[in-house]
């Protein structure tokens, strides 16, 4: 009997005696019962307690370990074998051709890494072609269509200077035919409205594929520059196209600034033909430029009457006038004397420019431009004779490139409008 038990039974006994004894009785009790609650199990029966207890458990049941993907695949696969009854004959022709399957794709794969250097002429070429085909198949927005072909276009544009570093001018027909079709294609696209933002963009590659590829005729044998001037071509109308989208979109200080810009790409590009001697060329781009210029100086004439000249343009453009002279002496000491008259008259529409810009800083009227075509603003009168002995000089070594443009008109470089073989 525990002391609880104790307590309630001694309660039951002592309800007749006097209160003094019952007393007396609870309190030995209750002395008792506090000594019990001070007292320490035994550490070695709590032990023995907790074993007893774990034999009484049945076994825990450790988790089941989930097999991997591959490993599920592998024994299901497994199973249908067993069940399907395959025969030994059947076993060797299926796995051959997993094997077959497994190789042919890591070869696909191999062969599509591989070919991202690849240059016309080559065994991989064709695969490099075919991604860059399935690639514009798989585009439906105009916006990711163009940005693809600004990117293929300059591919090709690699693979022309390897070519020409490599002496290939029959491989290097593959290339400019490919890089024609990418043009043609941006040139296409600069209707749409999606390609909006993508327009400076396209203008910008374009001229820089002017300078590469009349940098690249430098050095180019004469068998390779037909397919030259046919990619030079195909980026200068494509160069126009993307001008005349800005420029239409441009409101007349903005059409001002892009102008000045344009201006000065036809001058950069001077320099380089006139250092080349190819003169039909080098008269196209002064031809552009004084067109440019000429624009100009009628826009801020026209900002100068209705009082909306902006400041800043004015000086932009009065900087520009004074680099653009520099940049026309530097062309008229190497340009030909064929070109003279080109050069005279890139000459004559600068000095207006500079006139314009003394006008409407003084507030005078500004003064037309001059009637005569050609401009009696060299020494003598005539044509530049700044070439040693006098004679006209040779356009090329060896006798030159043949006629660049017959006609002026855009070569025929995808029959039907489809992309080249």
């Amino acid at each position: 009997m525990n002391t609880k038990n104790q307590i309630n039974w001694r309660r039951k006994q002592n309800d007749g005696l006097p209160l003094d004894e019952q007393d007396a009785e609870l309190a030995a009790l209750v002395q008792l019962l506090s000594r019990s609650a001070q007292a320490q199990p035994d550490p070695q029966f709590h032990q023995n307690a907790r074993s007893r207890l774990l034999q009484k458990l049945p076994p825990r049941r450790q988790p089941a370990q989930r097999p991997s993907a591959l490993l599920a695949w592998f024994n299901q696969f497994r199973s249908w074998w067993e069940n399907a009854q395959v025969s030994p004959r059947a076993a060797v022709a299926w796995l051959l051709l997993i094997c077959f399957v497994i190789f042919t794709s890591f070869s696909s794969v191999a062969a599509v890494y591989a070919s991202a250097n690849a240059l016309p002429g080559h065994a991989l070429y064709t695969v490099k072609v075919g991604v860059e085909n399935w690639q514009l198949r798989l585009v439906r927005d105009d916006a990711e269509l163009a940005h693809h072909h600004l990117a293929f276009a300059d591919r090709r544009m690699v693979e022309i200077d390897h070519l020409l570093l490599l002496g290939e001018p029959g491989s290097l027909q593959t290339a400019v035919d490919r890089y024609i079709y990418h043009a043609n294609e941006m040139q296409t696209l600069l209707t749409s409205s999606q390609v909006g933002a993508l327009t400076a963009d396209m203008r910008q590659t374009f001229v820089q594929n002017e300078l590469l590829l009349a940098q690249m005729n430098r050095r180019a044998q004469p068998e390779s520059w037909p397919s030259l001037i046919r990619a030079a071509t195909a980026a200068n109308h494509g160069r126009q196209a993307a001008q005349a989208t800005l420029i239409a979109a441009a409101d007349p200080q903005q059409e001002t600034a892009l102008r000045i810009q344009f201006a000065g790409e036809r001058l950069v590009l001077a320099e380089i033909l006139a250092e080349a001697r190819r003169t039909s060329d080098l008269n196209q781009a002064l031809a552009d430029y004084s067109q440019q210029i000429d624009a100009v100086n009628g826009l801020l004439a026209t900002l100068n009457a209705d009082a909306n000249t902006d400041a800043e343009t004015l000086f932009a453009w009065e900087t520009a006038i004074v680099r653009q002279q520099e940049a026309l002496e530097a062309v008229a000491q190497r340009a030909p004397v064929a070109a003279g008259v080109a050069v005279a008259r890139a000459r004559q529409v600068s000095q207006r420019g500079r006139q314009v810009v003394e006008a409407i800083r003084a507030g005078e009227e500004i003064p037309p431009p001059s009637a005569s075509g050609r401009p009696e603003d060299r020494p003598g009168g005539g044509p530049p004779t700044d070439r040693p002995g006098g004679g006209p000089p040779e356009d090329r070594p060896g006798g030159g490139p043949p006629a660049d443009r017959p006609g002026g008109g855009p070569p025929a470089d995808r029959p039907g409008g489809g992309p080249p073989a």
